[in-house]
C-alpha cells in the first residue's frame, strides 16, 4: 500500500494525482506513479474515485474538465 503524504512540495508549485479508491476515512491517491493514502477531510465533498485533483499547498481541487477527459 501506499505511503502517507505530507501535503509539502519541493520545488513545484502543485501535484497532480487520480483518486484510486477509498479505504474508510483514506483516499488512495496515485502521483507519479506511486500511491499516496490522504485523509478524506483534506478533499472537497463531491470527490470521486476516477477524479483528476490537484494539490497546491494544503488545498486539493477536483480537475473536472480533466477528469471527464480520462472518463
Amino acid at each position: 500500500m501506499g505511503t502517507n503524504y505530507q501535503l509539502k512540495q519541493k520545488g513545484s508549485d502543485f501535484i497532480k494525482g487520480i483518486v484510486e479508491r477509498f479505504i474508510g476515512d483514506i483516499v488512495v491517491v496515485e502521483i507519479n506513479g506511486k500511491t499516496r493514502e490522504l485523509s478524506k477531510s483534506l478533499f472537497p465533498p463531491e470527490i470521486e474515485i476516477g477524479n483528476v485533483v490537484e494539490i497546491v499547498g494544503n488545498k486539493i481541487i477536483v480537475l473536472k474538465e480533466e477528469t471527464e477527459k480520462t472518463s
